[in-house]
């Protein structure tokens, strides 16, 4: 009997992914498809709320674009959501006019409020306010910023439809800019990590509604999570190519530069074939018009690749083995000259 063992230098591509976010939901929230969770149904005294399963890290800036459906019934509609940062579990949940959040500290959020309760006072419009430690009275001390009108132009926002909202957090500028239906509506800067957390940067985010005596299905659905969809360093070999690829985050509209080595600048994916090491910058444009970045390192090392072709393999005189490595993009060098391609039969 004889034995073979290869030895296989390739140039790869590589697709940079990752798997879908995981969220801990509580009460009655449900997940309605990949993206989209319902809270809450049109039954008093419901509450849900959901968290990502793991930590963020407030030092780094993040991008969240949302859509929110804040339910059909006006007058009658309540209570709303929040979006909230918060260390202290993925459990957390509430009825009523606390809106999930309410006593829960340390904590940072964003109120979605549709109903007007005198005693918190709130404004006669749904607004949004941006508030700390579990605050949910417009004259206390946790009130950061706000209330303000939620829409520039209508003081309803249960309109029995989806729209759009986004959280942007600049971890340089320590300023949180919430946006509804493509307007900015409110900010907030302050050394949130240092003030509210107590120096730890690291918190859940997620979101909690209530409904109380009055009701409302109200669902949040995510089109671009920056937290999920960052782009990894890749290295490839001279001459080599990567995919780099942020679709499937609900881009509406993509610029890449610089453009030496793409393919396009244009796509949610392109492929980028660079002489030399080059950084790359993509802007994701979302419904609004209003970009999300990401950036990308794409290295050419002057060596080429090895590929493990698995544990040796033993076979008797007249057998063959057939090695199949095909990789989208790649080129291969055997050590045996004799052979080529992606899939080879190495006999004896």
């Amino acid at each position: 009997m004889g034995g073979v063992r290869g030895a296989l230098l390739v140039g790869l591509l590589l697709v940079c992914s990752r798997a879908p976010a995981q969220f801990f939901l509580n009460g009655s929230a449900v997940q309605t498809n990949d993206s989209c969770f319902q809270l809450t149904t049109e039954v008093p005294s419901d509450a849900g709320s959901i968290w990502f399963a793991e930590k963020i890290d407030l030092r780094q800036s993040f991008d969240l674009v949302m859509e929110l459906n804040l339910g059909c019934a006006d007058a009658l509609g309540a209570d709303g959501l929040v979006f909230a940062l918060q260390p202290v579990s993925t459990s957390i949940g509430a009825t009523g006019e606390g809106l999930g959040i309410d006593g829960v500290r340390p904590a940072l959020a964003v109120e979605f409020d549709t109903w007007q309760n005198f005693n918190r006072n709130d404004p006669p419009e749904d607004h949004i306010a941006i508030m700390a430690n579990g605050a949910v009275t417009h004259d206390s001390t946790g009130n950061l910023a706000g209330p303000v009108q939620a829409d520039a132009d209508d003081p309803n926002i249960e309109r029995c439809a989806f729209i759009p909202m986004r959280v942007s957090w600049e971890a340089p500028a320590k300023r949180l800019s919430v946006y509804f239906d493509c307007e900015l509506r409110l900010e907030y800067s302050g050394d949130v990590v240092r003030d509210i957390f107590g120096g730890d940067p690291r918190v859940f985010y997620g979101f909690a509604a209530a409904t109380g005596g009055r009701v409302n299905e109200q669902q949040v659905c995510f089109r671009f999570n920056s937290l999920e969809r960052r782009l990894a360093d890749v290295t490839v070999c001279p001459g080599g190519a990567a995919l780099l690829d942020v679709g499937g985050g609900g881009g509406r509209r993509y610029e890449w530069s610089p453009a030496a080595g793409l393919d396009r600048t244009d796509a949610a994916s392109v492929v980028a074939r660079p002489a030399v090491t080059t950084d790359y910058l993509v802007k994701i444009f979302d419904d609004c018009g209003l970009p999300v970045l990401d950036t990308v390192r794409v290295s050419v090392d002057g060596r080429t690749a090895p590929v493990e072709l698995g544990p040796d393999t033993a076979f008797c005189p007249g057998g063959a083995l057939r090695v199949d490595v095909s990789t989208e993009m790649a080129t291969y060098a055997w050590s045996d000259p004799a052979l080529s391609g992606p899939v080879v039969d190495i006999t004896r």
